[in-house]
């Protein structure tokens, strides 16, 4: 039934329409889709809900340990020492068991892989030890997107594009339901559901970023409003090879293959003894073309150059999906040298799961971009791709199960949540435009969170956006028409001040997170982590 709640004088109210199914899957990503499937396939009833662009189409190829060379005991060393051992053992476990199957059944799926003589291609990514990167060409993302869509899209599944959850509403830590605004018409949804998969994706956190601008880091804030724990928020991964001037990137993989960076003097800085084992990992990537920056070796533009000119025809051929974005853009990468720069790319934590995807918060799951705890300090590359897909179908297992056995609850919750609704609509204060904010935000943050941090820009930049939030706290919004800018930037303050608290006091140099103030590693092995009732806790291992 719908409930109408009154807005200001003159404008429309605005109705709270209905809906229940048994899983909710907020986020149509790869690792949403993948939920969405595995739940359907086990009976459950299920609403897909997303809402703007999403980072899986760039995932180039999926990392597994399938060579007669590897195991996944052998990758999962590789992913611990990455991580600097901050990884949840348990996470790697399932992660490096699951991985090894994942070729087979994306196959099943109708996706293609690069094979030779019945044997996959593997390409070698940043870190491991060995060729691990099944894929084709590097369009592998944006392939697997579309065939696993079209098969959601012809399933049971109810799907709604142009979503945005602004609540998960629970009930004695366990979940019900959420709110959802149809960002093209305006009307609010309330869903009541057993269970809910968070795939929301990660966080463009920066003004120089890969994510698309639409990500907000929502799934962060509504798992922490709804109770869930937040882990390793600090680390985040910055992509070293960024387009300074238009927004596209080379692969770090090509650097493997012939490519070379170049500071201002011409000089190859990447020092020769990489040479013959590919390149650094990501986050010792930036920081080296940082450090040439700083010693006024950069660009103008604060970057340095990348000269690709010496790749051969197969590699170019491998990358061809890069060359055609250059090229497109007037940039011959078998002629010409681009003038590249760090930016901030994955934030390596998130809500902390279990091996089960659960987030601790009964009926609450979470999976992809979104969930912290298997990356520890640093991603390998390739392993983005790889854990969407395991942990989404994990995740929808999981859910699926749980609502078989779950009482459906017709909670008195959503009340709580339309009244909040009315209030902030009924706030007779100035408001903002949120676009602003978003802006300082962002301009903020890759001042204050880049690749290496201080003290200083830390307590500079935190003191900024508790500035900003402390606006938005006081705001109100002048019509529903605002809610979605309003939630937005909402959303994305938390998830910004969670990662300068977490840096602040990670007080030491670890993988993503590196800090000029305090350049050595410790010996001891701690997290930071956020919920909402206990606020920030520092847990030694």
């Amino acid at each position: 039934m719908p409930v109408k709640c009154s807005a200001f004088a003159g404008e429309r109210s605005f109705v709270l329409n209905k809906l229940n199914c048994d899983v909710l899957v907020l986020g149509g990503g790869l690792a949403g889709l993948s939920a969405a499937k595995a739940a359907v396939e086990n009976g459950s009833n299920i609403i897909l809900a997303s809402n703007g662009e999403k980072a899986s189409p760039h995932v180039i190829g999926y990392s597994v340990p399938i060579s007669n060379e590897d195991s996944p005991e052998f990758f999962a060393a590789d992913i611990r020492s990455a991580g600097r051992n901050l990884n949840s053992p348990f996470l790697v476990k399932a992660f490096t068991e699951k991985a090894k199957d994942l070729p087979e059944w994306l196959k099943k799926q109708g996706v293609l892989f690069d094979e030779k003589d019945g044997q996959y291609q593997l390409m070698r990514s940043l870190g491991h030890s060995t060729a691990r990167l099944v894929h084709h060409a590097t369009a592998t993302g944006a392939e697997t997107l579309l065939l696993l869509q079209k098969q959601i899209q012809s399933s049971s599944a109810t799907i709604l594009n142009q979503h945005k959850c602004l609540f998960i509403v629970n009930e004695s830590d366990t979940v019900c339901g959420a709110i959802l605004l149809d960002t093209q018409s305006k009307e609010l949804i309330g869903i009541e559901t057993k269970a809910i998969v968070l795939a929301t994706g990660g966080c463009h956190v920066t003004g120089r970023s890969t994510y698309p601008s639409e990500q907000f880091g929502d799934g962060y804030a509504l798992a922490y409003n709804a109770g869930a724990t937040l882990v390793d928020m600090e680390f985040i991964q910055h992509e070293p090879l960024r387009s300074v001037v238009m927004p596209v990137g080379l692969s770090t993989t090509m650097l493997a293959k012939g490519g070379k960076l170049l500071n201002n003097e011409g000089e190859r800085f990447v020092l020769k003894e990489y040479d013959n084992e590919g390149v650094p990992t990501k986050d010792k990537l930036a920081q080296l073309i940082c450090a040439e920056v700083q010693q006024g070796k950069g660009t103008e533009h604060r970057g340095v150059y990348a000269d690709m000119t010496g790749l051969s025809e197969e590699a170019f051929t491998q990358h061809q999906a890069i060359y055609d974005r250059f090229y497109q853009r007037g940039i011959d990468l078998k002629k010409d040298m681009v003038e590249v720069a760090p930016a901030a790319h994955s934030i390596m934590g998130g809500v902390l799961i279990d091996e089960n995807a659960s987030t601790g918060v009964t009926g609450l799951y979470a999976a992809g971009e979104v969930a912290g705890g298997l990356h520890g300090a640093s991603r390998l590359g390739g392993n983005a791709g790889t854990e969407t897909i395991v942990f989404g179908k994990i995740a929808g297992e999981n859910a699926a199960r749980f609502a078989k056995e779950a009482n459906q609850t017709h909670s008195k919750a959503f009340e709580e949540y339309e009244k909040w609704l009315a209030r902030l609509l009924k706030k007779n204060v100035y408001v903002h435009d949120f676009s602003i904010l978003q802006k300082y935000t962002y301009s903020t943050m890759e001042n204050g969170m880049g690749p290496v941090r201080n003290e200083k820009d830390l307590k500079e930049t935190s003191e900024k956006l508790e500035t900003y939030a402390s606006t938005m706290r006081e705001t109100g919004i002048a019509s529903i028409d605002q809610l979605e800018a309003f939630s937005s930037v909402s959303n994305l303050l938390l998830t910004c001040r969670l990662a300068c608290l977490a840096a602040t006091n990670r007080k030491e140099s670890r993988g993503a997170h590196a800090r000029s103030d305090f350049p050595t590693e410790l010996d001891i092995i701690y997290h930071i982590r956020f919920d909402k009732r206990n606020g920030m806790r520092i847990e030694q291992e």
